[in-house]
């Protein structure tokens, strides 16, 4: 009878190790299956209603929409700006840039106002009135510089603005349809958009030519940059939208008008890069719109003032080929560990980008930009009310962030 008690208790004991080492290898299973790479084409389908998918207690998802584009390969991507113009003539770049101005403004437009500085070296260079570009001498000096800048403003007569560098990167135009140059800083309703996805509703705006939707507004702008831009755009670019900016103008007298300002984004390969186009975003912190130029329109039909769109004739290059990445909810999970109790965040935005890694203003071995691809998702502490842009690498899992902060 002992003997038997005994053989069941050990049996009992037997099961219930049994058991332990089952649930032991099950948790630990689940465990590397939560770890395990997917392929970027089924990481990256993930639908639109991300907030009803997403429970965490320190990461509250609000409503946005965040359409991820789905694809089937990432890259670790650098890239090199097109510095042909030192090579070409004065003469040659300037037929360039002339080139580009008439793309922009009627064909009648009065160029006399430009002034056109030439520099050749750090302290050598000349300024001369575009009427005299015809005499320009034909000799050594002439056929390489360091420089071009054509610019001026038409303040009193037409109003409108040319600035425009022979590295067709810091281009200013304005035709002055809304009586300023600076139409960006008199804003009065701002609409952020997610992936290029506005959030927010659709709404008439008033321009000179009549009321149009904004909806329609979006098509004809990036029908624009996409189709007709002013100058060659590298392939595989493309234009998107980060904002859309309503204009005051009562400040003019235009009160019976709006203008419609939008910022706007690249991406390549239905990805959005967020690097600095040129000079003007900083690597650690930014506005919401990092690279970002900006289209004004005054009339629905053409714009009336582009600038700061940066380098978008530049090489890229695709240096490494991703086919696995870690998933977004691997991601999230990783970020909400990190975050841990003491801070609650309030998410409004997922966006798949590439993200800079050079430090701003340093160019390696020739590279200007190397870009790799990383998870952002958009936050806004509710400690202090700041936002702040996490990144999770899509490969590694390491995570960063920068601060910024959001206007209405």
């Amino acid at each position: 009878m002992q003997r038997n008690k005994i053989i069941g208790l050990f049996a009992l004991i037997c099961i219930v190790v049994v058991s332990i080492i089952i649930l032991l290898l099950q948790e630990d299973e689940a465990n590397k299956d939560s770890d395990r790479l997917l392929s970027v084409t089924e990481a990256t389908d993930l639908g639109e209603k991300l907030w009803e998918k997403y429970k965490y207690d320190n990461l509250i998802f609000h409503e946005f929409e965040s359409p991820i584009c789905k694809v089937d390969e990432l890259y670790n991507l650098e890239i090199r700006f097109d510095n042909s113009e030192y090579e070409r003539t004065v003469k040659e770049n300037i037929e360039i840039m002339d080139k580009v101005i008439d793309n922009f403004f009627p064909e009648d437009f009065d160029k006399s106002f430009i002034s056109v500085w030439i520099r050749f070296a750090p302290e050598d260079d000349i300024t001369i009135n575009y009427n005299d570009l015809h005499t320009i001498p034909n000799d050594e000096k002439y056929n390489h510089t360091w420089e071009i800048m054509m610019h001026g403003e038409d303040k009193d007569n037409s109003g409108c603005k040319v600035q425009i560098t022979s590295g067709l990167t810091h281009i200013w135009f304005s035709k002055y349809g809304l009586e300023t140059v600076y139409p960006g800083y008199y804003k009065t309703k701002v609409y952020q958009y997610i992936s290029g996805k506005r959030q927010g509703e659709d709404v008439n705006i008033k321009l000179k030519d009549g009321s149009v939707k904004l909806s329609e507004m979006e098509e004809r702008v990036l029908a624009y940059l996409n189709n007709d831009y002013i100058t060659e755009v590298t392939e595989g670019y493309e234009f998107c939208i980060s904002q859309a900016m309503i204009i005051d103008l009562s400040k003019y007298g235009l009160d019976e008008y709006e203008g419609i300002c939008f910022g706007v984004r690249r991406k390549y390969k239905d990805v959005l890069f967020e690097t600095s186009s040129s000079y003007q975003s900083g690597a650690f912190y930014d506005e919401f719109n990092t690279d970002c130029g900006e289209i004004t329109y005054a009339e629905s039909t053409s714009p009336d003032t582009i600038m700061s769109m940066g380098a978008v004739n530049g090489s890229i290059i695709e240096q490494d080929t991703i086919t696995e990445i870690i998933s977004l909810d691997k991601a999230l999970d990783r970020l909400s560990e990190s975050i841990g109790d003491n801070s609650i965040y309030d998410v409004y935005g997922v966006e798949l980008v590439y993200r800079e890694t050079i430090p701003l203003g340093e160019n390696i071995d020739g590279i200007d930009a190397r870009l790799s691809p990383k998870w952002k998702i958009i936050t806004m502490n509710q400690n202090d009310d700041r936002y702040t842009i996490f990144y999770v690498d899509v490969v590694t899992g390491e995570i960063t962030e920068r601060f910024e902060y959001y206007y209405e």
